[in-house]
């Protein structure tokens, strides 16, 4: 099972049992006096519906499958690619429309590898953390929000580019590197490829110098943890 936060983002716990999923629910409920979503967990693949509404009017779309994600267990993207699959638009539509849904939507699934049809795992009714990706494939989601919000209305944008792959390299792939030391290929490979698309850029050096930074500091808790569990173990 699957638990986190009902109201915002935070850290994500697994329990394999009744007894460990109470223990924890206590533990998340008793610290931080929030509600608590428990969820069955799937294994399989993460896919993402993007759109923007207007007045439960279809004007935006997008969709992405997560290559690499961080925590590896499920969580947000560090690579991605965009798609288009009919069945995950029509899913995800039917939906928001049935929420009679006015502005941006994420719908998040993960396609089960078991019986390889999409379970629904949120909405999120903002802004996503993948939100690069939609507009490198040329839908700005940002720009069609403040257009509609000033003009009333927008030109429906239902085609992009397809096959776009963007990787997040620091701290975010540089993260799942550590927590998979395998994995360290695709980082690589990603990070040197040009045709990766990524949040990093020559004319602005500073975000990504902080990123590096953050990244280091990363790698120091990591190998502290790591010194740590070692002590233990012996």
């Amino acid at each position: 099972m699957v638990i986190k936060g009902a109201l915002e983002t935070g850290t994500t716990r697994y329990a394999m049992g009744l007894n460990e999923l109470m223990r924890k629910c206590r533990l998340l409920s008793n610290s931080s006096k929030r509600s608590l979503i428990i969820q069955e967990y799937i294994p399989g693949q993460g896919y993402g519906f993007f759109a923007l509404f207007n007045q439960q009017k279809l004007r935006a779309i997008f969709m992405h499958k997560r290559i690499r994600e961080y925590p590896i267990t499920g969580g947000a993207s560090t690579s991605a690619e965009s798609i288009y699959d009919p069945e995950l638009k029509e899913l995800s539509v039917k939906l928001l429309k049935s929420l009679n849904w006015h502005g941006v939507a994420m719908v998040e699934f993960r396609k089960d590898f078991r019986d390889n049809k999409y379970k629904l795992m949120e909405i999120n009714p903002k802004f996503w953390g993948s939100l690069d990706l939609a507009i490198t494939s040329q839908v700005d989601f940002p720009y069609l929000v403040c257009k509609m919000a000033l003009e009333g209305d927008v030109k429906p944008v239902f085609n992009y580019k397809i096959g776009v792959k963007f990787t997040w390299p620091f701290p975010d792939d540089f993260q799942r590197f550590l927590a998979k030391p395998t994995s360290i290929g695709d980082f690589i490979k990603d990070l040197i490829d040009p045709r990766v698309q990524k949040n990093m850029t020559r004319r602005d050096l500073n975000p990504n110098l902080m990123q590096l930074l953050k990244s280091l500091a990363v790698a120091k808790r990591w190998a502290t943890r790591r010194k740590k569990a070692d002590g233990e173990g012996r």
